[in-house]
Formats: structure tokens, sequence, C-alpha cells
């Protein structure tokens, strides 16, 4: 047998054991695959909700929900089996939405629950509503496909939600020296889902809220890519106007000082670049003195908004930003619990360069 002959043998061979050899393949119109689920308190139990498509169910048009309640987030999948001709499955899974009550309590065994199920994938969403998750779900079924997942995904890609997954949150919650932050949704009066901030943690258990209007900030602290749009109260003369500001990128740098002592230091140094997307009429944009005095106003705007959100945090002795991971890698002997004994007292400055491009609004 000459050489290209064995190659092709060797190739057929190779695929008819690779084809034979999963044994986990299933038949996508014999499961059903579940998109969206939710989880809220009630009486004591765990009430879970799930979403699915119901394109390849006889009879069935369009996504459908399905309820369950047990003891156990496990318990939840026996019980939408319960009512199910076929099994459910959560591989597909793209978002869990959890109501604040239940993040309140804790979400510890929730975590514990997803990290041992290899067959989520990492990428899932972890979002905390305001509102009831069922409610989440009943709102969201009727939109187009992984409605709520694209929700998150597009206002990180675009708007000033900072990046999260499933994988950052085990990253936060079984690290050292941080604390997980998580987004926040609720039903609008015009009852459309909408982001509406962010849920910050200590350990498993929900201890604040960042508004939707600071999450920028939060964002510009956290993400590799600041992105993001506010809008900034310009004060020209004797009023106030209102321009609203584009984030197209920058840098964030943190410098620690006097790390041993009782109350130590951080710099924070932040470089941005951004434009004005747009501003009233009156406002001449092309005077070289009316954008430098724009500049300087949006520096002191961010500096100050950047250090109240993270004096809020210390306040609640909660460190979504991971200084404490900063300082363990800087201190061979650091100590979580000491550290976080003199976290409040930790003396922080931020000090914010804008690059202020282009603009091309205005006169």
């Amino acid at each position: 047998m000459n050489k290209t002959n064995f190659c092709v043998c060797f190739l057929i061979i190779l695929l008819l054991f690779s084809s034979t050899g999963c044994t986990r393949d299933k038949v996508i119109d014999e499961i059903i695959v579940i998109s969206d689920m939710g989880f809220d308190l009630e009486d004591g139990k765990i009430l879970g909700s799930a979403t699915y498509p119901s394109l390849f169910i006889p009879g069935h048009k369009g996504p459908d929900v399905v309820h369950g309640i047990a003891s156990t987030n496990t318990g939840i999948l026996t019980s939408f089996n319960n009512q199910s001709a076929s099994p459910m499955e959560v591989g597909q899974t793209r978002i869990i939405v959890i109501n604040e009550r239940l993040a309140q309590k804790g979400i510890g065994d929730l975590i514990t629950t997803l990290k041992r199920d290899p067959i989520i994938g990492s990428n899932t969403y972890l979002v905390i509503s305001k509102d009831r998750a069922d409610q989440i779900l009943a709102v969201s079924v009727d939109k187009t496909p992984f409605y709520l997942s694209n929700l998150i995904k597009q206002n990180e890609e675009n708007n000033n939600t900072p990046p999260t997954n499933l994988h950052s949150v085990f990253y936060q919650y079984y690290g050292t020296g941080q604390d997980v932050y998580i987004p926040f949704i609720k039903i609008n009066k015009h009852k459309i889902v909408e982001l509406d901030g962010l849920a910050i943690f200590k350990q498993d258990k929900m201890k604040m809220k960042v508004s939707q209007k600071d999450s920028i900030f939060f964002k510009l602290l956290k993400s590799k890519k600041k992105n993001g749009n506010f809008e900034f109260p310009y004060s020209a003369s004797s009023e106030k106007r209102i321009l609203d500001i584009r984030m197209v990128k920058g840098k964030t740098k943190f410098t620690i000082s006097d790390q041993t002592s009782k109350q130590p230091k951080v710099n924070v140094t932040l470089r941005l670049s951004c434009f004005i997307k747009d501003a009233p009429e009156d406002i001449d944009l092309s005077d070289p003195k009316r954008m430098k005095s724009i500049q300087n106003q949006i520096e002191k705007r961010v500096s100050k908004k950047t250090k109240d959100l993270i004096i809020s945090l210390q306040s609640k002795n909660t460190d979504p930003f991971g200084f404490g991971d900063l300082f363990r890698g800087r201190d061979r002997n650091w100590n979580e619990k000491q550290f976080y004994r003199i976290y409040p007292d930790i003396k922080f400055k931020v000090n914010v360069h804008v690059n202020l491009l282009q603009s091309g609004v205005g006169k």
C-alpha cells in the first residue's frame, strides 16, 4: 500500500471512530432547550421559571414558559421535567435572572450549583431584577430570540454596562480581594425590560446598587473598553447647559503608596478620549477657549463622580474593583481579613485627563 492510500484509509477509520464514539448526542426535536431561566423566592422556597423555543414541539408556535417550585436549585429542573413530555436541557441557557429579594438573601448556593454543572456555558449572563424574575421572562417571551442576553451584550459593547458573564462572576466570587458585580434590570413604565445599574455584592449577598447614571463611571474604572455615554452639565456663564458626551477609549492606572501603613493611599489616573455628541446651538464648539473650558469641566466632573462612587463602595465595605487583589499582588504577607478592616479608610485620589476630539456638532 502506497503512502497516499494509507493516509486515505487512516482518515476513513478515524472518521468512523469519531462518529460512533460520542454518546451525548441528542436529536434537537426530542429535547426542550431552555434559553432563559429565572429564580424567585416564594414562601421560603425557590420558584423557577424558564423560557424555551417550541418550534419543534407539535401544536406550538414561538417560545413558551414553564414554572417549577422546589427547595433546592437542582430540584427546579426536576420540577420542570415533571411537566414536560420531552427532557429539558440547560446547555444553551443564555441568561439567568435572579430576583432582588433572593439576591439579598444570598446566591451562594446557586453559584455553587452552576459551577458544578459543566453543561452551562461560561458566557451565560447573570442579572439581578427589581421585579420578579417570572415577570421579566413573561415580558420578554414575545420579543426576538435571546432578547434578554442580547440586551446585556449590546450595552456592554456600545453603552455603559461593564463586561460580565458567568465566568467573571465565578472569578470574583471564588477569588480573593474582590467582590461580585452583576447587571441590574427592571420593567419600565412602558412594560419594557431595561438596564437599571449594577448590583454590588459582599460575598454572596447583594449589599448595594449603583445607579444606571453612575454605571458609566464604574465601567471607566473596571473595563478595558472605556466607551459609553453620559450627559454633562456644562456651566456656561451663569447657567448650566446639558452636553451629551461620548467616551471612545482610554486607560486606567492605579498607583499605591504607604501600603503598609494603617491608611494607605491609592492614586487613580484616567486618560480618556471623548467627543461631544450633542450641544445647544448657541455654544460655539469651534472656539478653542470654549473647548478648553468644556474639557476642564469634564475632567472635574468625571474625577468627582468616580471618587464619589469609590467612597460609596467603601462605606459598604464592598470591593468590586478588586483593590484587595491589587494590594495582594504587591505584598506577599497580604491578609484578606486585615485588608478589609482598613479598606474603608484608604484615601483615594482621582486624576482625569481628557482628550476632547473633534465633535462635529454645534456652530
